[in-house]
C-alpha cells in the first residue's frame, strides 16, 4: 500500500467527499473547533492507514501503537510540538482505539505526516 499524504487522499480511498464528511462544529466554543475537525480527519486517516484493522483489546500480544508528541520547546523542537516517539500498549491506550496503529512505522508516519492535525487536536490555540 502506498501511504496517503493528505486527508483528501484518505477520503478518496474511502469514497467520501472531503468537503461534506466533516462535522459542523459551529455550535462548539471557538477554541475547540479546530480540535474537533482534526479529530474527524484523523479518524478517517487512521482507518485508511490501518486498512480497516480493528484491534482486539483482549489480546495482550497485539501491540497498539500511537504517536507520542513532545510539547517542550528545545533547540531540537523550537515550535514546542513535535513527534517524540512511537509508543505502544497491549491492552490499554492513552489515545483510544481510533488513533492506534497496527505498527510502529505507521504510528511514526502518521505522527510526522499529519503532525499539524495532531497539534490542532492536542494544543489549544
Amino acid at each position: 500500500m502506498d501511504l496517503i499524504k493528505t486527508f483528501e487522499e484518505a477520503c478518496n480511498i474511502k469514497g467520501l467527499d472531503p468537503e461534506k464528511v466533516l462535522p459542523d462544529v459551529s455550535a462548539y466554543p471557538v477554541q475547540h473547533q479546530k480540535a474537533l475537525i482534526a479529530t474527524a480527519k484523523l479518524f478517517i486517516i487512521n482507518d485508511v492507514l490501518n486498512e480497516g484493522h480493528r484491534f482486539d483489546w483482549n489480546n495482550d500480544d497485539e501491540y497498539k501503537w500511537y504517536p507520542w508528541f513532545d510539547m517542550e520547546v528545545t533547540d531540537d523542537n523550537p515550535s514546542g510540538f513535535g513527534l517524540g516517539a512511537a509508543g505502544y500498549d497491549n491492552a490499554n491506550s492513552y489515545v483510544g482505539s481510533r488513533l492506534c496503529y497496527r505498527t510502529r512505522d505507521l504510528a511514526k508516519y502518521a505522527g510526522k505526516q499529519f503532525e499539524d492535525l495532531y497539534k490542532d487536536l492536542m494544543v489549544v490555540s
